[in-house]
């Protein structure tokens, strides 16, 4: 069809004449000279090899992206669900497409004591943990863990939060959708650490929007943690972000993100003395 086109529209402008290689105009036909033909001859043949070069390398397989291994519900999830994609071994789907979710826990902003710090992560929930929604396909109930499909439930933040009925705020880790807070986890311990009590470290799955990821969370009592230390189990370590003061009077409030099996957390003060020391495993 292609051919008979272009032939058609040859046809349609013809000139007068047309000028060969070396040659001499006779109205449509050309007549070559032995050099001209020679000459006309290399080019066939180099075009040829070029084409038959390019043939090759356009037949030449693609290689294909590495594929995860999903459950059969994985897969129709990853098929099904708003705006589903993987990263690394998970199906993620974000929540606010998410015909599963189910917002529960609201924190409203009028019980944030302080400032709501970002932690520079996100949150992340096996997907349909919070319970289903009446939108949910029957299918979705059937998920378990191992279909390893998880929901983006939004930004975290840590925040003290006032619980209604009690003096103190409560250490909390939020989560953020739209407009609107939500706690994430189950807590983060007493409204107090006291003076001389251990330090606290709680640990929860997260997502850097590539990969699966675990937060620390720590506290202590007193304000005068300089630098806290995550040491891996390679030996490598990781500073982690830390407030004193700030969110929770009287206590020093850090955080970590990591992807490596962590062997323990170290605190130091200015002057490079430990603190507090935990020894955690994965």
């Amino acid at each position: 069809m292609l051919r008979e086109a272009a032939m058609g529209h040859s046809q349609a402008v013809r000139p007068e004449g047309i000028i060969g290689l070396g040659g001499e105009v006779h109205g449509w036909r050309t007549h070559l000279t032995p050099a001209a033909a020679a000459l006309a001859t290399l080019a066939v043949i180099v075009a040829g090899a070029a084409f038959a070069d390019l043939r090759v390398r356009v037949s030449a397989p693609v290689p294909e992206e590495p594929k995860i291994e999903l459950t059969e519900l994985g897969l129709r999830a990853l098929n099904e669900l708003p705006l589903a994609y993987t990263a690394g071994d998970l199906v993620v789907v974000p929540s606010g497409t998410g015909p599963s979710r189910r917002w529960v826990g609201e924190v409203p902003v009028e019980r944030i004591v302080g400032p709501a710090i970002p932690i520079g992560t996100r949150g992340l929930s096996s997907y349909g943990i919070d319970g289903t929604s009446a939108e949910a396909p029957e299918w979705v109930r059937e998920l378990t863990p191992r279909d390893r499909v998880y929901a983006d439930v939004g930004a975290l933040f840590f925040a003290c939060t006032a619980v209604p009925g009690e003096d103190l705020c409560r250490p909390s880790l939020l989560s953020h959708h739209d407009t609107t807070y939500y706690a994430y986890g189950p807590g983060l311990g007493p409204p107090r650490i006291e003076v001389g009590e251990p330090m606290q470290v709680f640990t929860f799955d997260t997502f850097d929007g590539t990969e699966r990821q675990q937060l620390l969370v720590g506290r202590l009592a007193g304000t005068d943690a300089e630098q806290v230390l995550v040491r891996m189990q390679d030996g490598s370590h990781v500073s982690a972000w830390a407030t004193s003061g700030l969110g929770v009077p009287g206590e020093t409030v850090w955080w970590a993100t990591v992807s490596r099996p962590v062997a323990s957390v170290a605190v130091h003060d200015a002057a490079g003395d430990v603190l507090a020391e935990v020894e955690l495993s994965r």
